[in-house]
């Protein structure tokens, strides 16, 4: 069975919340218009984590990359 947590701070390990949180703060200094600070819900596998980061609209990938 598949467990699903409703944020990622929930998470066990420090590492996983500490590069979640990188990862979606560099998201919404690129475009804050399109990410807000909401719960981001996540799916803890053995060896690593989903992680469901809601848009508030279509973001394309070439936008998220310099």
């Amino acid at each position: 069975m598949i467990k699903t947590l409703s944020d990622y701070n929930l998470l066990e390990s420090e590492e996983w919340k500490d590069s979640i949180n990188t990862l979606f703060l560099e998201l919404r200094s690129k475009l804050p218009e399109f990410f807000k600070e909401v719960p981001l819900p996540t799916i803890p596998h053995e060896d690593y984590v989903e992680v469901v980061i809601p848009a508030s609209k279509q973001v394309m990938m070439e936008d998220l990359v310099e």
